[in-house]
């Protein structure tokens, strides 16, 4: 298997693309109803078939984008990734001014560029002290704090209990009917406290993989 999920590169005319890395069936009941990133037989670049750390990869034209000439390939990569980060930022109420991100990685600091961009507030909790140094000198604001005065949105880009464990700990201290978005799968279980997300009226939303829209 040749890994490599968000690819950009140069088609056989010159051009330079990006390539949505998901292919969807548009058969199944879900692509029917437009729910195109939740296909019941989606395909993954890099996953589920060869990536594109490769000289050379075939997808279909209904999948590659054109980006502009001045647009660099190692930006142009990141496009995909962005786009996960846009759909959600984009869960978050509209009422709400405050998003707090757990994880440092591609996607946690692109959903904090992308919040701040959209006016929110946007915090990271990141618990490696190496990680967290480097995060305020690029200009990202990193908290330790769990109480906020606020409806907040908690997004977790960890999915694991550690991390759930610590969303559900700001959210009890946290104005009720703030919000839980999850992204990203894994595969091990994970529980919620049925007391805090009932009394606190914790709104849980998830976001799954890209939405063309975004990208």
């Amino acid at each position: 298997m040749v890994l490599g999920h968000e690819i950009s590169g140069i088609t056989e005319k010159g051009e330079k693309v990006v390539v949505f890395p998901d292919y969807w069936c548009g058969h199944c009941n879900n692509c029917r109803r437009g729910f195109h990133n939740s296909c019941k037989n989606k395909i993954s670049i890099g996953v589920n078939v060869d990536g594109g750390m490769a000289e050379y990869i075939n997808v279909p034209k209904d999948f590659v984008f054109i980006i502009p000439d001045d647009l660099n390939l190692e930006l142009g990569a990141l496009i995909e990734p962005t786009a996960v980060a846009v759909a959600a930022v984009n869960k978050i109420d509209k009422e709400i001014g405050k998003v707090v991100i757990l994880g440092s990685g591609s996607t946690g600091t692109l959903i904090s560029i992308v919040a701040q961009i959209k006016e929110l507030e946007a915090f990271i909790i990141e618990k490696d002290r190496r990680k967290e140094e480097i995060l305020k000198e690029k200009g990202f604001k990193v908290t330790s704090e769990f109480e906020f005065n606020d409806r907040i949105a908690v997004i977790d880009t960890i999915n694991n209990q550690e991390s759930i464990s610590v969303a559900q700990t700001i959210l009890k201290n946290s104005v009720a009917r703030s919000e839980l978005i999850i992204t990203g799968l894994d595969e091990e279980q994970i529980s919620l406290n049925r007391d805090i997300i009932v009394r606190n009226e914790v709104i849980i939303k998830v976001q799954l993989y890209i939405i063309e829209m975004t990208f």
